[in-house]
């Protein structure tokens, strides 16, 4: 974004009173992206922009789609595994140990090698970390299936940012109908579906689009040919005209050149060229010159005045 934040941010809760917090997303730098987040007071006002699809925000357009949170994973106090509580673990005679992931009878005569070992993943970081990767993608799979699942009917009871406090009690290692291999299947499956939906439209815009741009392509050619066929006619036209001129001009140039002649011989012979006659005979040479010079004259102003587009 280019505006001012803080501008930006007060328009917004000028013009939509509702919206209690805009906040900044971020990504997995901590970096600020284009993304924003809205947060309401009304349901109705939260619902009217996204119909609308768009937001109008000093004199700039920008799209609105919903915002559905990641669910919150639930991790184990006592085996750290994923999805279930302390007191639905399986595992009773035992605990293990979040920073070196050992497992012993008792946590508190437990001594640890301060080695931190994550007991999904083996990495140098503690078992409940939330930027190990295994807890990331049982994160990332279970809010795509939970959010696949959800109906046009349901859609206006889920809040922006809402946590999913309330999801079934899950585990890596158990066998409940949400266990991770299952939500990877069942994710799989919806996820396949929607890439091929979308796939679909995407082919479909691309051949309207193809169709668009080639019937554009034969109109231009078509208007080209015309255009061509015009442009050809008249070249024709003022092929003629040029020659027409430039006989014109011929005749006038061997005229001028002859009377020029005809002037230096009555220069240096004026008595045996025309003898009496010399006056009439010039007054006749000079009419005729004037009358060419008006014929070629003529020409070009029609010429300048012909047709045009």
């Amino acid at each position: 974004m280019q505006t001012n934040w803080e501008d930006f941010v007060q328009e917004l809760k000028d013009l939509h009173p509702d919206i209690v917090n805009v906040v900044r997303l971020k990504n997995k730098a901590q970096q600020p992206i284009r993304a924003v987040k809205l947060e309401f007071l009304s349901a109705s006002s939260r619902n009217e922009i996204l119909e609308a699809g768009e937001i109008s925000i000093m004199h700039i357009k920008y799209k609105v789609v919903e915002f559905f949170a990641q669910a919150n994973v639930l991790i184990c106090s006592n085996c750290y595994g994923i999805g279930h509580f302390r007191k639905n673990c399986n595992q009773k005679n035992e605990a293990t140990c979040k920073t070196c992931s050992e497992k012993c009878s008792n946590l508190k005569e437990h001594r640890c090698s301060g080695i931190q070992k994550c007991v999904h993943c083996g990495g140098p970081h503690v078992s409940n970390d939330a930027k190990c990767n295994v807890i990331q993608q049982y994160r990332t799979v279970l809010t795509r299936n939970l959010l696949s699942k959800i109906t046009p009917t349901n859609t206006e009871n889920v809040i922006p940012n809402q946590c999913f406090n309330n999801l079934p009690h899950t585990g890596l290692t158990t066998t409940n109908e949400l266990s991770y291999a299952n939500v990877v299947k069942g994710t799989t499956s919806n996820s396949n579906e929607l890439l091929m939906k979308k796939i679909d439209s995407i082919l479909t815009k691309v051949e309207e689009e193809s169709n668009s741009t080639r019937q554009s392509i034969e109109e231009l050619k078509k208007e080209m040919k015309n255009h061509y066929e015009e442009t050809k006619q008249q070249v024709a036209e003022l092929e003629e005209k040029v020659m027409v001129m430039e006989k014109k001009f011929y005749d006038f140039s061997v005229r001028t050149g002859e009377i020029i002649q005809n002037i230096c011989t009555t220069l240096m012979e004026p008595q045996n060229s025309q003898g009496q006659q010399w006056k009439t005979y010039w007054q006749e040479q000079i009419k005729v010159m004037a009358d060419s010079r008006s014929s070629i004259a003529k020409s070009s102003k029609n010429h300048q005045n012909g047709p045009t587009n």
